[in-house]
């Protein structure tokens, strides 16, 4: 187990570069990219606070970026591809209610999308999820990931990545991740501190 903090500007035509904060100390990320980035990639809160609540809008507009940056693929690689953009928003980035709650709706609604009653993720708290079998999208072999729901709110909590078919991972059953967002904030400005050195 280990603990991973993010610190993102709030403006995305900001100087400030990104923060990440792990087991190998500070690094800055390097945001900027002579080509269109997805929200996903992006993270602001401006550009996703702007993202709409309705889930079938959510669902035309990511997908629409997923096809886009990637090229002609099929229904279910791109099904696949957009949960996992879903999951990248929600995971480090600072998501308005009603927007979390639209994009809880909009991955329930993907085709091949498994909603789970009841599931725990990394941290002990019980939530519902929203989980996919990805065949090589993401990792090799086949992997359900699942994304963690408060039954309540709708607001993320983790994910889980679980082997669903004995393969090259490994063994039916088997977790090869979990995570669990122990805590969001917006803060006045980015913390003082020594980047790691490579």
């Amino acid at each position: 187990m280990q603990q991973r903090e993010v610190w993102l500007p709030v403006d995305p035509h900001s100087a400030i570069r990104p923060l990440i904060h792990d087991r190998n100390g500070y690094t800055e990320i390097d945001g900027s990219s002579s080509n269109p980035i997805t929200l996903a990639e992006q993270g602001n809160y401006q550009a996703i606070a702007a993202l709409p609540t309705d889930p079938d809008a959510l669902l035309k507009l990511i997908t629409a970026e997923r096809k886009s940056d990637k090229g002609n693929q099929s229904p279910q690689v791109v099904s696949e591809m957009v949960f996992h953009a879903i999951e990248s928003i929600l995971a480090e980035s600072i998501v308005p209610p009603k927007v979390a709650a639209g994009l809880y709706r909009a991955a329930a609604k993907l085709p091949g999308m498994t909603v789970v009653p009841d599931v725990t993720d990394a941290a002990g708290r019980h939530g519902v999820g929203v989980a996919v079998v990805s065949d090589g999208v993401v990792y090799t072999g086949s992997i359900r990931d699942t994304m963690i729901f408060d039954k309540k709110t709708f607001s993320y909590l983790g994910s889980t990545s679980v082997i669903a078919k004995t393969g090259p991972s490994g063994t039916a059953g088997t977790f090869i991740g979990m995570t669990a967002v122990l805590s969001r904030s917006i803060v006045d400005q980015r913390p003082t501190v020594t980047l790691t050195t490579k």
